[in-house]
């Protein structure tokens, strides 16, 4: 998670000055506001008004639950830049999901590790 919140979600930046990537993971420092209780995704990017302008969740498992659904709707629910990475072999899976459950994203990323080991990662 953390090369691709580098490599994608670098804030600040030239283009966005004033916005910060925070992350979640390993320890819940962001979280979102969110009855009954706060939700902690992956990244969070945050203006210079705190006020959330991106969520970023990367899924690392290869089966999906019902609680993975539930959570994308919240994150979709509390910001409309919603951006997921999944590993490149559930794509179809993760698409089907998201329509059928009509989930929107501004994103979906995917990721895989090559023969060496190293993370490649693309938006579908």
């Amino acid at each position: 998670m953390a090369l691709i919140a580098e490599s994608r979600f670098r804030y600040p930046d030239e283009e966005h000055p004033d916005w910060t990537t925070r992350s979640n993971v390993p320890n819940h420092s962001s979280g979102i506001p969110h009855d009954p209780e706060t939700a902690y995704p992956d990244l969070v990017v945050l203006n210079s008004k705190m006020e959330v302008v991106k969520i970023i969740e990367i899924e690392s498992k290869r089966n999906l639950s019902v609680d993975d659904v539930n959570r994308w709707k919240t994150y979709t629910s509390l910001c409309p830049a919603f951006y997921l990475y999944v590993p490149l072999e559930t794509r179809s899976k993760v698409i089907q999901v998201l329509n059928f459950h009509r989930i929107p994203y501004k994103m979906l990323g995917l990721y895989a590790y090559n023969s060496q080991g190293h993370l490649l990662v693309d938006n579908d």
